[in-house]
């Protein structure tokens, strides 16, 4: 289990499925790499951009704008999760594609 900690990081917005509490999933993996002062999840985000790729959930539009190189949208149709659409965070956020995804970004959908 602590290779595949090592390997794989999760954060969750509840303690789910390993059974401590938030502080302890955000603060294990700083220790476990190595990080002594304390930084903010985005932050460390950040720094980690380029050496590992990581992939984040969130309904927080603002945070995705802030941090990620890509995003996808995803929407339920029919009782469905289907991919809307993706592309780079700029473009999806500035000029999407899709009717939906506009909808969503701008705040008229959702």
């Amino acid at each position: 289990m602590l290779a595949l900690r090592r390997r794989v990081g999760m954060i969750f917005q509840k303690p789910n499925p390993f059974p401590l509490c938030i502080r302890c999933h955000l603060e294990l993996p700083r220790k476990e790499h190595g990080f002594k002062k304390r930084v903010v999840v985005e932050e460390l985000i950040q720094r980690l951009r380029g050496r590992l790729t990581v992939v984040i959930v969130t309904h927080n539009l603002a945070q995705a704008r802030r941090i990620a190189n890509y995003a996808a949208f995803f929407w339920m149709k029919e009782r469905v999760g289907k991919l809307v659409e993706f592309g780079q965070c700029r473009s999806l956020f500035d000029t999407p594609q899709d009717a939906l995804t506009q909808a969503y970004v701008s705040g008229a959908a959702g």
